[in-house]
Formats: structure tokens, C-alpha cells, sequence
């Protein structure tokens, strides 16, 4: 058989897993490059003939989940597909959640009544790696592919022509948008301004969706607090700490969205948007704050960070999976090996985000703001062991309005958080 259809269990899910990830992300990572088949078959045939950085989706429809695990080990994926037109066609979907996570893209078509593990098996591995070299990017290969079946008819084209942009529009690199948009004006012989024009339009579209499920609330819930004991150790702030980093690592090069108030030339004040990356978005917060982390791996990590981003270097996280120190390494393999899940809380109060951003918006908030709670608490404990240890009057009052003042602040960043987790 091509899939080992086993029931789904709360162990195991298959939207979660990939098949022979284990054995090949060794090999994804040293090639930058993941080759992605249809069933195990497919896999232990192409890993026996040499090509070791391939995982399958076990027949499934590819999922957000399986395609951030592959992200994490490398941005560029083949997907090998059997000689099926009507089968890519039905694909499709699939790949644009792929271009939504800001990855390359490529395609191979095998011939007809082919399939990554026959052609293994028929040809020598020199003709199977000189035919895997004749990818072809997937958005050229798309329009290409639908092309065909608009000719004569202006209706089908003008519908070709809303699809790619759509597909276009998908990808979150404005540099590539721009290079397949002068592209694609070519390949469908369209100027180029109009489909800037409708790229823009659906843009502007998307982002106001956006804005309407990030301001959606459910009016007769009311916030939850957050619990405070006397039994916790305020200056312990591991899980918050690894958070931080853990969001660092694996989706620091994700942007998000952020608005701030400017003024124009008659001192009127509006919102603008800006796009940062969520990597330096974090670094400069906690920079600003002058925020220290306690365990030493992580302020090593976080450190090596903020130089890269100094320096205008690209960060990527196989920086630190296969950095030279084995504590890295390992820290971050650990904090890459999770799913990233959203707070149960959003489900229990039946709060649905469809959109990435609203939803990477939400988990760096509530992580940064947890992170600067258990700061300041960590702070708060200090100072009032300091109030007990001084006696000189003068001392005592200064400690207490600091103490009242880190208060006032903690109890904003408790209501902010409070906020987040039940919106």
C-alpha cells in the first residue's frame, strides 16, 4: 500500500506529523532543501536511492502544522507529484498555505502512471537526480499550467489572471511579490500596473479583515484575572524566559503588523502600519527595558541575537540548531521540537482567528508581557526584602514609591495580559 492508514489517537495526529522527518532533517538542513512525496513508500524508495531529504504527508492534506515543521529546518521544498494534472490542480490549496509561510515553492511532475517510488525503482540514481534537477517554481508552473486553458476565451483569462495575483498576494516578501508580478505581467501578457493595482486592492482587503477579527470580542464574557499565591517564587522565570526565546528562534523572521500614531505637515495626527519582524520587534523591547535573562543559555541565545540583527545580518534558527557550542544546540533543538499552540483560553470563549498575523500578534503580546510581569515581580520581591533589611527612614520611603510605581505597572501589564489570553 502507498499510505499506512492508522486511526488518528490523542498520541497520535496526523496533521502533526511527517513521515521519516526523524531520519531526514539532518539531511534537509545540510542541502536547505525538502523534497515532499505522498506516502512511505515514496520515502524509504528515494532514501534507499540516495536522496535522504525527503518526508511525506502519509496522504493526508498538507497542514499548517507539518509545513512550520519543515519550515523550521529549511525554507525551500519540492513537491514531487505523481503524473496526475487533475490531482495539482486539487493541490493547490495546499501549497498556498506553503507560500503563506513565506516559502520557496517548486514543482515536479512525473510522467504519467509514475510516482516517486516506481521511477526510483525503474531508473538509475543518476537519471532520477538529473531529472529532480528540472523543478520548476510553482507560480511560474501554475501560471503556465493554467494558461493553457484560457486560450481564445477572455473570461478565463481575466479569471487566471485574479487567481495568480491572489496566489501573489499570498506570499508575505514584498520583494518577491514585485519580482513575480513583473513575471507573471510577462507569462500572461498583461501590464504590469494592473495587476500591482489588483494586488494592492486585495491586500488592502485582507488587512482590514484582519483588523475586524483582531477588534471582535464577545461582550458578555467577562475577563479572566490572573491568579497570584503567596507560594510563588517571583523571581523564578524559566517558563517565561524560554518563551521568549522559543518565540525568537522559530518565528523571528515572521512579521507582524503595528500601528503608531504620526502627525502630517498641519500637525493632524493619523495611524500608520508598519510591518516589523517579530525578531526585532522582541530584541528591541527587551532592550529597552534593559531586561536580562537568568538562565545563561538563554541570555548566550538572545545576546547572539540582537548582535546579528546589529550587524544587519540574517538570523535563522539552524544558526543555533548547529551552533558550536553543544548548550545551544541543544536548547535550541528542545525549544524548536514543540508545536506552537494557540491558549486554550481562545477556544474555550469560542474566539476563531484565521488570519497568521492576528494570531502571531497574540502569542508574541502575551509572551513579552509575561516576560516583563515576572520581571517586575522579580523586582517587586527584591525590594521588599530590601524595605525589611533597611532601617534608615529616608531609604524605606524611596523604596516604597519605587515599589508602588512597579505596581502600578504590573497590575497594567496583568490587565493587558488578561486582555490577550480572553480575546
Amino acid at each position: 500500500p502507498k499510505y499506512v492508514n492508522s486511526p488518528e489517537s490523542e498520541i497520535y495526529n496526523k496533521s502533526n506529523v511527517l513521515y521519516g522527518l526523524n531520519l531526514s532533517k539532518s539531511e534537509i538542513i545540510r542541502q536547505d532543501k525538502c523534497f515532499l512525496v505522498e506516502g512511505y513508500t515514496d520515502v524509504i524508495s528515494m532514501y534507499k536511492a540516495g536522496f535522504e531529504n525527503v518526508v511525506a504527508s502519509s496522504g493526508t492534506a498538507l497542514t499548517t502544522d507539518q509545513i512550520r515543521l519543515i519550515k523550521r529546518f529549511t525554507k525551500n521544498i519540492t513537491i514531487l507529484y505523481d503524473g496526475d494534472q487533475a490531482g495539482i490542480m486539487a493541490s493547490f490549496r495546499g501549497i498556498d498555505l506553503i507560500l503563506e509561510q513565506g516559502m520557496n515553492v517548486r514543482i515536479i511532475m512525473f510522467p504519467p502512471d509514475e510516482d516517486p517510488d516506481s521511477y526510483v525503482r525503474n531508473h538509475r540514481t543518476a537519471e532520477t537526480k538529473e531529472f529532480l534537477a528540472q523543478e520548476k517554481d510553482f507560480i511560474r508552473f501554475k501560471t503556465s499550467l493554467l494558461l493553457e486553458g484560457t486560450k481564445g476565451d477572455p473570461v478565463k483569462k481575466a479569471g487566471l489572471i485574479r487567481e495568480i495575483v491572489e496566489t501573489i498576494s499570498l506570499i508575505p516578501d514584498s520583494i518577491y511579490r514585485n519580482v513575480y508580478i513583473k513575471e507573471c505581467s510577462s507569462l500572461l501578457d498583461t501590464p504590469e500596473q494592473i495587476l500591482v493595482n489588483e494586488l494592492n486592492k486585495i491586500i488592502r482587503k485582507k488587512f482590514r479583515k484582519e483588523q475586524q477579527d483582531k477588534d471582535r470580542y464577545i461582550p458578555d464574557q467577562e475577563p479572566e484575572t490572573i491568579p497570584q499565591s503567596r507560594d510563588i517564587d517571583h523571581t523564578n522565570s524559566v517558563f517565561q524566559e524560554r518563551e521568549i526565546i522559543r518565540v525568537l528562534l522559530q518565528y523571528g523572521k515572521e512579521e507582524i503588523k503595528l500601528e503608531r500614531e504620526k502627525k502630517d505637515e498641519d500637525g493632524n495626527t493619523y495611524t500608520e502600519i508598519i510591518s516589523v519582524t517579530i525578531g526585532k520587534y522582541l530584541v528591541t523591547a527587551i532592550r529597552a527595558d534593559d531586561l536580562t535573562f537568568n538562565n545563561a543559555v538563554y541570555q548566550m541565545i538572545f545576546d547572539e541575537y540582537q548582535q546579528k540583527l546589529s550587524h544587519d545580518q540574517d538570523v535563522d534558527e539552524k544558526d543555533f540548531i548547529n551552533h558550536e557550542m553543544e548548550q545551544v544546540r541543544s536548547t535550541s533543538a528542545d525549544l524548536l521540537s514543540s508545536p506552537y499552540e494557540l491558549s486554550e483560553n481562545w477556544e474555550k470563549k469560542r474566539i476563531y482567528v484565521n488570519q497568521e498575523d492576528s494570531r502571531l500578534n497574540m502569542l508574541v503580546d502575551s509572551s513579552l508581557l509575561s516576560f516583563k510581569i515576572k520581571k517586575i515581580e522579580s523586582k517587586m520581591s527584591s525590594i521588599q526584602q530590601q524595605i525589611k533589611d533597611n532601617t534608615s527612614e529616608e531609604d524605606q520611603e524611596f523604596l516604597l514609591r519605587e515599589l508602588y510605581g512597579l505596581k502600578n505597572i504590573s497590575r497594567k501589564f496583568n490587565s493587558d495580559l488578561s486582555r490577550i489570553i480572553t480575546h
